[in-house]
């Protein structure tokens, strides 16, 4: 469970943050959402697929980082093991919440930066400066960046989802996996883009795709398909690595 507090140079002018690749906080992590400003780089280690939220049973795109609940195949002895780690957890532990302030007659909200302050890499003594003489750190700075072009990019994601939904592009796919080691796993629950009503799409709405960025972001997620061999071959290796 999230504890977050909204930042301030006052109340957290000595906090500070561990860098993210020596903690394990993601290691039970076995899929992250994902946005387009990512995507040439998540494709070239992660697999992109569809999800639907179990809550509200609308689409996300996710990249998958293990073949099992709570499994993360690229986090070992608590460090990452990929040269890309995906944008949404490297904005963690930060979080953009709604603050509602009153401006004359009206209510008017607004987005502010927050922190996790359960957070394992949330210190008092060791770890990156959020503020410095109570002005924010270029790495708090950076953070926020990162999270305004995470909130963007989700933004765009639900526009492409629902330009893909307009055309049926949508299709549940059951990965069928046989290990190394003779054990089996149906994966169910993910959606990708059927190729064959792909080319069906009327010429208008090609164009519109070209026009908004669709086709490089559809060509991303299918080349991203190439990684899920090599997720099978780090779950094999790991395998391996425990018996």
């Amino acid at each position: 469970m999230l504890k977050l507090e909204k930042l301030d140079s006052a109340s957290h002018q000595h906090t500070k943050v561990l860098p993210l690749g020596s903690i394990a906080e993601t290691s039970m992590m076995h899929m992250v959402q994902t946005v387009p400003q990512e995507f040439t780089e998540i494709a070239q280690h992660f697999p992109i697929f569809f999800a639907k939220d179990p809550e509200t049973g609308q689409f996300n795109l996710m990249a998958l980082l293990g073949l099992n609940v709570d499994e993360n195949l690229f986090v070992t002895d608590g460090y990452w093991q990929s040269a890309y780690i995906p944008l949404k957890i490297q904005t963690t532990p930060f979080f953009l919440i709604e603050e509602t302030q009153q401006r004359n007659t009206e209510q008017v909200s607004k987005p502010a930066l927050a922190i996790d302050v359960d957070s394992a890499r949330v210190q008092q003594t060791q770890g990156e400066a959020l503020f410095v003489q109570g002005r924010a750190t270029q790495y708090l700075q950076t953070k926020a960046t990162q999270l305004a072009q995470f909130v963007e990019g989700l933004r765009f994601n639900q526009q492409f989802i629902e330009a893909l939904l307009a055309e049926n592009l949508l299709e549940a796919v059951d990965l069928d996996i046989r290990f190394e080691n003779g054990e089996q796993l149906n994966l169910q629950g993910l959606y990708t883009i059927n190729k064959e009503m792909l080319v069906q799409v009327p010429t208008a709405a090609q164009q519109e795709f070209e026009n908004l960025g669709y086709v490089k972001l559809i060509t991303d997620i299918f080349t991203s398909m190439q990684q899920v061999e090599a997720l099978i071959s780090r779950k094999n290796q790991r395998s391996k690595n425990l018996s």
